[in-house]
């Protein structure tokens, strides 16, 4: 089976090219629906949030609530050090579960979709690293559009991702997405064909 981490900045395409992926069959594992469901009410990673951070991170259907979690960690780099190093464990352990399974059913290809791919030491466990990149406008324009937020929250959002030049360093394929639709779905769809990847 091959394990292809895709990784790509707001607003650039990932979604677009998670779509093909799934219209090919591809077994596509999102880690931001991961994440959710470690951090479940009563769950291990819940209860180890809690012993850190105090049951002030909770909604009183004992369920975390994540704008407070994400106010304590904020402005403290120690904080969100600990509350990565908890969350990201959780998720793994969630990660290599679904990639035993897919394995087990003869999966092909395994798209594993993680905006913190590099960051989180998952790129290690890939055979191909794919990064979707736009420029800075491109997204900017496509997350105002698409979040109904102004250009001002859509830049803080971007500042916070990888930048182009680093993500083209760190994957092996880095797909530009600043032209069309179709020219970036024929992209994608090349990308697919180039590696062998086709079904």
């Amino acid at each position: 089976m091959i394990i292809i981490g895709l990784s790509g900045q707001s607003g650039a395409g990932k979604t677009t090219a998670l779509e093909i992926f799934k219209i090919k069959g591809f077994e596509v594992l999102d880690c931001d629906k991961v994440s959710r469901h470690v951090m479940k009410k009563d769950t291990p990673c819940t209860k180890e949030l809690i012993f850190v951070f105090g049951e002030e991170i909770l909604f009183e259907d004992g369920e975390i609530n994540r704008k407070k979690l994400g106010e304590i960690v904020f402005f403290d780099k120690e904080k969100l050090a600990i509350l990565t190093e908890i969350t990201h464990r959780y998720i793994k352990e969630e990660i290599y579960k679904e990639i035993e399974k897919a394995k087990r059913e003869n999966k092909k290809v395994f798209v594993l979709d993680a905006p913190l791919l590099f960051e989180s030491g998952l790129d290690k466990i890939c055979d191909i690293t794919l990064g979707i990149v736009a420029s800075k406008e491109k997204r900017i324009d496509r997350i105002v559009e698409r979040d109904g937020i102004t250009r001002e929250i859509a830049e803080k959002r971007i500042e916070s991702q990888l930048d182009e030049e680093k993500l083209k360093k760190l994957t092996h394929v880095t797909i530009e997405n600043n032209l069309s639709i179709e020219e970036f779905e024929k992209a994608i769809y090349t990308f697919i064909e180039s590696k062998g990847l086709e079904k």
